[in-house]
């Protein structure tokens, strides 16, 4: 299939009904899925039709976030010295390019601000919570350069 958007993931709010939610982003197997309803993973929901829909009542103050986690593996063998079918090999692609797009929207923490301790992150403006590394020239353990950190 030609893959004509880079969306890993889509969000909605509860409708307060079993009315289907449309899925713009692509995925190659249903369990690549995962649907959060409040941060929390379910299992409450059917695909079809370009879509799901929850198979429990989702109240309209409800989050819904349909995420596509594509497995790291290649689940099709080709045969040495075989012409392989077009399908198998379009499909293999169309994973490829989901987990590179996966990839990429993983945040990047070897491009995250350097500071001594937490006490200098917060300093520079990094707020509890928020990603640094470490700069190496702060106090033990904290005396060695990239290690990811996350401000309390």
């Amino acid at each position: 299939m030609s893959i004509s958007s880079v969306l890993i993931q889509e969000s909605f709010v509860g409708n307060n009904s079993f009315t289907p939610y449309p899925l713009a982003m692509g995925w190659n197997d249903n369990d690549d899925l995962v649907l959060e309803i409040d941060g929390s993973p379910s299992t409450a929901y059917a695909l079809g039709g370009g879509g799901f829909v929850t198979t429990a009542f989702i109240p309209a103050t409800s989050t819904l976030v349909m995420k596509r986690v594509t497995p790291l593996t290649q689940g099709v063998a080709f045969p040495t010295n075989t012409t392989p079918a077009a399908e198998d090999v379009s499909a293999s692609f169309d994973k490829l390019t989901f987990i590179a797009q996966e990839l990429a929207a993983r945040p990047r923490v070897d491009l995250a601000p350097a500071f001594d301790d937490d006490t200098a992150a917060g300093v520079g403006g990094i707020s509890s919570g928020g990603i640094y590394q470490t700069t190496g020239s702060g106090s033990a353990p904290l005396n060695v350069a990239g290690i990811v950190m996350l401000k309390q």
